[in-house]
């Protein structure tokens, strides 16, 4: 039986249209017999349908650069984090990232304007709080901020990495 040569589908052999995508089918291409006997006959003419083999079930998926991935943590993540994993298909982590960073850096702000403000007031009560107030919010900023953003830019790079194996090992995204 002959194949669609637009789906790849099997189809009668006297099919005009292809029962599943609708397309028409070609002609059918002549061959010509020829009997070889001495007597001379005219040839006679039989039609073969066209053989065409499905087509192969490649995935035409792109994998993701690492470098890229890595590139957009780092550069991208500093201002807004989360971006690595949703370019590897991480929606839902890179946006967890994006509240969690946009919480970090308004509260760190927050902290070290209330501990440059609020700190030279508290010092002139008891010195020694108003600078625990001016050192846990420089704390909080580089522990929050700077490692939450490290982080997120190598959980990037590790997700583009196992999304590339996953690709060229089955063919499918693991996500």
């Amino acid at each position: 039986m002959p194949y669609c040569p637009y789906c790849g589908k099997q189809v009668a052999n006297d099919a005009i249209f292809c029962q599943y995508c609708g397309e028409k089918m070609p002609p059918l291409e002549p061959s010509r017999a020829y009997q070889t006997t001495n007597e001379p006959q005219a040839p006679t003419v039989t039609y073969q349908a066209q053989q065409i083999p499905p087509p192969s079930r490649s995935y035409n998926i792109l994998l993701k650069s690492a470098g890229t991935t890595a590139l957009l943590g780092v550069v991208g993540g500093f201002f807004l984090f989360g971006l690595g994993q949703i370019y590897v298909g991480r929606v839902g982590r890179g946006i967890a990232l994006m509240l969690v960073g946009i919480f970090f850096k308004i509260f760190g702000i927050l902290i070290l304007l209330g501990s440059l403000f609020g700190g030279a007031l508290i010092s002139l009560y008891n010195p020694y709080l108003g600078a625990g107030v001016g050192v846990f919010g420089i704390i909080f900023i580089i522990v929050g901020n700077i490692g939450l953003w490290a982080w997120q830019a190598i959980d990037a790079h590790n997700l583009a990495k196992k999304y590339n194996n996953a690709i060229m090992q089955s063919g499918t995204p693991p996500w």
